[in-house]
């Protein structure tokens, strides 16, 4: 399944996030018309694993008013400098929860720093996850998203990476909820 057209994407379908890891995509406004139809799809109106599973947030309508950051954490340099903040988000609505990072000014926006999302359901397995999302930064990246997992009973662990091969460094963590 395609990704969102926000930079570039690599999909692939693991767990765990590599060092080579990292770059923002971001939540943009949906005007009223794709609002109504986002609301009126498959996952929206009849949550469940086949029809939520890998699915954009936003796209499917789950990323509405009801969704929240149902956890987060700072993602920390060796000296504990922090890059941005993990964010795993919660749709009460459809049942799902997706990852999110959104850096911070210690995050170079030149282009070097990749950074990587996506969440699994349950808590430290790689064996039923989205695809990884990626993005290199600019000073006009919007922070980067993944694509949902439905977890409605179950814990979701959101994984992130940020590295900047240039400058020789790579982080990663992950946020459960």
């Amino acid at each position: 399944m395609p990704m969102r057209s926000r930079g570039l994407t690599i999909s692939v379908a693991s767990a765990a996030v590599t060092a080579a890891l990292g770059v923002f995509g971001g939540l943009t406004t949906a005007t009223p018309a794709s609002a109504a139809s986002a609301a009126g799809s498959v996952c929206y109106l009849s949550p469940a694993a086949k029809v939520c599973d890998n699915r954009d947030p936003k796209d499917t309508g789950c990323w509405d008013s009801s969704a929240y950051v149902a956890n987060h954490a700072e993602l920390l340099t060796a000296d504990n400098r922090s890059v941005g903040t993990m964010q795993n988000w919660y749709s009460p609505h459809c049942g799902t929860n997706w990852a999110r990072f959104v850096p911070n000014g210690n995050t170079p926006t030149d282009g070097t720093a990749l950074m990587t999302v996506s969440v699994c359901l349950g808590v430290n397995t790689s064996s039923h996850c989205s695809d990884e999302y990626s993005v290199y930064r600019t000073r006009s990246t919007q922070p980067p998203w993944s694509n949902m997992i439905y977890a409605k009973t179950t814990p979701a662990q959101a994984y992130f990476g940020v590295s900047d091969n240039y400058q020789g460094w790579g982080l990663e963590d992950s946020v459960v909820a």
